[in-house]
């Protein structure tokens, strides 16, 4: 994400992206347009199997829908920016805090440039980061509901009854065998309904902690084996 970009790369004149705001509207306006031609490459190459395909019989069957664009923007280091906790080049202070309405609205410009492509942005579960993550208008939001506090989980239910999505990262990385997932189910759906959201219509998409293409395919495999067995068990929970 634009954010976490601004504060991990250096200006040549030592400084980070983030001090300057010049640069960091340069950064955020670079960044539309390069995923933006990204996505226009991608549908090229998705239309070109469907160029070189039989052509239907007249009376087939409507062909499925295609796969539709998702755009995930990862800032990990949003709290950190929103803070002012992101060290200057000597180490020795910090830069500046930049607002929520500012962070909120590098990220709107974002979305509204890359509409109507879904756009989810992965964040840690702080509840600011929430907050201005949230404000921006996007899809989804894609967080570990397992470390969300009581205030984490409050920002959160406040933009799904917006209409936001939830992606959560929380199911942990499974060495061997097999673990019971109740629990992991459970740590998402007993704050989910106290907080009085419903489940029948509920937008959730469940996937692993971050890290997975670091392990082996051993892990990765029992690891996605887990994925499937906490959504099956979220699915009877809530029947």
């Amino acid at each position: 994400g634009p954010l976490s970009l601004a504060a991990s790369w250096w200006l040549p004149v030592g400084e980070r992206v983030l001090a300057d705001g010049v640069a960091l509207g340069d950064l955020v306006g670079s960044l539309g347009h390069g995923v933006l031609e990204h996505l226009a490459a991608v549908r090229a190459a998705r239309s070109l199997p469907l160029a070189l395909a039989p052509v239907p019989e007249v009376d087939a069957a409507p062909a499925a829908a295609g796969p539709s664009d998702i755009v995930v923007l990862h800032e990990p280091l949003l709290p950190q920016v929103l803070r002012g906790q992101i060290p200057t080049f000597s180490g020795i202070s910090a830069l500046r805090a930049h607002s929520a309405e500012a962070v909120t609205a590098r990220l709107a410009s974002l979305v509204a440039a890359w509409a109507p492509v879904d756009v989810v942005i992965a964040i840690s579960a702080e509840p600011a980061a929430i907050r201005a993550a949230g404000a921006a208008g996007p899809a989804g939001l894609a967080l570990d509901t397992s470390a969300l506090g009581g205030e984490g989980w409050e920002a959160l239910a406040e933009l799904v009854e917006q209409g936001v999505g939830v992606w959560s990262t929380s199911v942990a990385h499974l060495s061997e065998g097999d673990a019971d997932p109740r629990p992991v189910a459970r740590a998402f759906l007993d704050p989910w309904r106290s907080l009085g959201l419903g489940v029948d219509d509920l937008d959730l998409v469940l996937l692993p902690r971050p890290g997975l293409a670091e392990c082996s395919p051993s892990v990765a495999s029992a690891t996605l084996r887990q994925v499937a067995r906490v959504a099956g068990e979220l699915g009877e929970l809530i029947a």
